[in-house]
């Protein structure tokens, strides 16, 4: 895809500040999921990531005392191809940003399962890695 440099800017800032660069493990099927989100409260961010970068976007009833909220949200190929794009303007997650594109490379096509036994080690090792990144105490180097 071909975006502004300026949209790009603003999205890796908006990656260092409010993004979340995840590999859940999905249990049920004994596998793993990249994907990359952004919540917010005013609805205007979600929305215009959305319309740039594509992926998905809903309103997420809040429980309690909190409020309700926005969260745009893109998975696996197409998120790697928006973390290669803004990964040179990053500041504080490129290290997130190697260890999804590194996942993202051990995932096969949709179908071409099961996984060897070394290729699901892998991603079980970068699932890890980049769970730790996320409990690291005292910020990023």
């Amino acid at each position: 895809m071909n975006w502004a440099e300026a949209d790009l800017i603003y999205m890796a800032a908006t990656m260092d500040c409010e993004g979340a660069i995840v590999i859940s493990k999905r249990t049920r099927c004994n596998s793993y999921e990249l994907w990359i989100g952004v919540s917010n409260m005013r609805e205007a961010l979600p929305l215009w990531l959305k319309s740039t970068f594509g992926g998905r976007y809903n309103k997420m009833n809040a429980s309690g005392n909190r409020k309700d909220y926005f969260i745009w949200y893109l998975h696996a190929n197409k998120a790697v191809e928006i973390l290669r794009a803004i990964r040179p303007y990053l500041k504080l997650k490129q290290e997130e940003v190697d260890i999804a594109i590194e996942y993202q490379e051990t995932v096969k096509a949709r179908g071409a399962f099961p996984y060897s036994n070394l290729e699901h080690e892998l991603q079980s090792i970068l699932y890890e890695q980049l769970k730790l990144l996320h409990v690291r105490k005292g910020g990023y180097d």
